[in-house]
This record gives C-alpha cells, sequence and structure tokens, in this order.
C-alpha cells in the first residue's frame, strides 16, 4: 500500500524466494498477518517505510525467515515519521545479515520521528550475523518504541551489539517480563547525550557480554525482579559509560555469575525492602 491505500496480506501457509517485502509504504497504510505460516525471505523486509506510512505486522505460530549472509535487513519505521505496530505470539523472526560491524540487521526505529511498538508474546527474534552486524531501537532522532516481552519461551537474541537508544532525543521502554534477553557483544543503553532508555528487567534473565552507556544520564536498568546472567565471555567489567542501576522497592536484584567474575562498579544500594540475591558460582564485586 502507498500514499492513500490501504492493503493487507494474508498467509497461512509456507512462501519461499520472496526477493523483497514492503508493507505500508510512501505514506500508505498496510498488514501483513500470518498464522501457522512460514516466509522465507532472500531480501529485506521492510514496513511502515517513509513518512506517513502505517504498518502492522502480526504473527501467530509463524516464521519469518532469511538465511542469506549478504546486505538486507528487516527495519520497521523506516524513512521517518511513521508508525509500526508489530505482535508475535507463539512465533520466530530469524535474520540473518553479515555485512560489517558498522551495519544493522534488525532495526525498529531506526530513523527520525518514528514510533515502534513490539510485543513478544512467548515468541523469538533473532539476528544471525558472522561479522559484527548489528541490532538497533530507537536508532533515529526524537524515534520512540516499546518493546514488551512475556512468556517463559520469549527471546530476544543478537550474536552481535544490541544497541537501545541512539537517537537524539529518542525514547525507548523495554519491558522485559520473562523469558530470555541475550547480546553477544555490548548491550548499549542511550548512547546518545539526548536519549532516554528506561530497561525494566521484571523477569526472566539478561545476558549481554556487558553494559556501554553513552554521556548522557539517562540510560536506565531497573532490576525488578528478574536475573542478570553472566555469559561465559563476559567483560569481568559489567558496566562501563552512564548507566543507572536501579531497584525497584520490594523486589530482589538477582545476579548469577555462573562461574565468572564479575565487577559493577556503578552501584545503588536497593530502594525500599527490595534486596541482592548473588547466585552460582563465581565472585560479584560491587563498589
Amino acid at each position: 500500500a502507498e500514499v492513500g491505500g490501504d492493503g493487507a496480506l494474508t498467509l497461512n501457509d509456507t512462501v519461499s524466494g520472496a526477493a523483497e517485502i514492503r508493507v505500508g509504504d510512501n505514506g500508505g497504510r498496510g498488514a501483513l498477518s500470518m498464522t501457522d505460516a512460514t516466509l522465507n525471505v532472500s531480501g529485506r523486509l521492510v514496513a511502515a517505510r517513509m513518512p506517513g506510512s502505517y504498518a502492522e505486522l502480526n504473527m501467530t505460530r509463524s516464521s519469518l525467515i532469511n538465511t542469506t549472509h549478504g546486505s538486507d535487513h528487516l527495519h520497521i519505521c523506516e524513512g521517518g515519521s511513521s508508525t509500526g505496530v508489530v505482535t508475535l505470539t507463539d512465533s520466530l523472526i530469524s535474520y540473518t545479515r553479515s555485512a560489517g560491524t558498522a551495519n544493522r540487521g534488525i532495526l525498529f526505529a531506526n530513523d527520525p520521528n518514528g514510533v515502534c511498538a513490539v510485543t513478544n508474546i512467548n515468541s523469538v527474534i533473532e539476528l544471525i550475523t558472522t561479522n559484527g552486524t548489528y541490532m538497533q531501537m530507537a536508532g533515529g532522532a526524537n524515534s520512540r518504541v516499546i518493546y514488551h516481552q512475556q512468556g517463559a519461551g520469549a527471546r530476544l537474541t543478537s550474536q552481535a551489539e544490541m544497541v537501545i537508544g541512539y537517537g537524539a532525543g529518542s525514547v525507548a521502554e523495554f519491558r522485559q517480563l520473562d523469558g530470555t534477553v541475550e547480546s553477544a557483544g555490548a548491550l548499549r543503553l542511550a548512547e546518545n547525550a539526548g536519549a532516554t532508555v528506561d530497561y525494566w528487567l521484571s523477569g526472566g534473565t539478561l545476558s549481554p557480554q556487558r553494559l556501554l552507556g553513552g554521556s548522557g544520564t539517562n540510560g536506565r536498568l531497573h532490576f525488578d525482579g528478574g536475573t542478570y546472567l553472566v555469559p561465559a565471555d563476559a567483560s569481568p567489567v559489567a558496566v562501563s559509560g552512564n548507566v543507572q542501576l536501579l531497584f525497584s522497592a520490594g523486589r530482589q536484584a538477582r545476579f548469577d555469575t555462573a562461574g565468572q567474575d564479575l565487577a559493577f562498579l556503578q552501584f545503588h544500594a536497593p530502594q525500599g525492602s527490595g534486596g541482592l540475591t548473588k547466585l552460582g558460582a563465581g565472585t560479584l564485586r560491587i563498589t
């Protein structure tokens, strides 16, 4: 669908060989709905492309797969001033891109003024790369991203870095109620001084190689009952840059060092009646 138009595509079977898919292009409104379906894409998938566009991607018990180690990506809200809504239930998005460390493979609102809402219910979103292509949310100036994850089987995985809040004036609210969030590289929060990121670790496990903040002070990780799980290749110093570590009243800040030694060098005492729980072998150092 392009400017002034509405378009919808519903899939309930297997489709292979699609070179490129655009949902909601040039000011149009588009929807892609998949139920018990598999869509194999050899190129990029772009939703809510260009100003004024609106796109919905709804998947139930379905798979969207790209296995090509090329230069194509998945991008929700491309071109700025567009809106994208993604809802996944018991589904899989697996995108492969190996275009180098300066490139992104999965992007949510990477252009100015984009608004993107992602709901992950017991689903998997994964970026596969061999050379550092990374995942990014709220990369555009004044962009907005809300990510909500629930369900024990829910997972968000980047085989390189994961960047949340790169754009100046961007705002990201990341709520992890359950499941796993993991990055083989650093998790970067609010790299831009004008960006705001609130990551609520309310359940499940967060397992980044390390945490990196930017020059501002609005990158916040809220320990709200979930577990910070230290991966085998973790940096010995968990936090670099400005990342505020906050603790919800009455909830446990849980750290599982899993046989590793880890230091948190920016640490605030738990608020209210909250506490800290240390799990696993290894040493946890807080200062």
